[in-house]
């Protein structure tokens, strides 16, 4: 809800969706849709992941964005999960430092 509580605050964005893929076996990212308005500029993906980036904590930035014409709905006006497509776009980059293991242990656990 927070995820896509972010996204639907960019005035650009109608519709807004976020749940996990399991990309391959064993992996599970999340992956944030949006659909946007009608007669609005095109927002930038990079524009997009720079608000998550900042309101966000490292681990809620979804990992992919989607952009849909539409987001798919239930009769009960929900999100319809099973309808939302694979993710095709590129990964995210996580801009994380990777830190070099300080000690035995934390070397051994490398």
């Amino acid at each position: 809800g927070e995820i896509e509580a972010v996204l639907l605050d960019q005035p650009e964005i109608a519709q807004a969706a976020v749940t996990t893929w399991e990309i391959e076996p064993g992996r599970v990212e999340l992956v944030a849709y949006y659909a946007p308005k009608a007669g609005q500029p095109a927002l930038s993906r990079a524009d997009i992941a720079q608000t998550m980036k900042q309101r966000l904590p490292d681990y809620m930035v979804p990992s992919y964005l989607e952009e849909l014409p539409a987001i798919p709905m239930t009769v009960s006006n929900k999100v319809d999960l099973r309808q939302l497509p694979k993710p095709t776009s590129v990964r995210l980059s996580a801009d994380r430092a990777m830190v070099a293991p300080g000690n035995d242990d934390e070397r051994f656990l490398a």
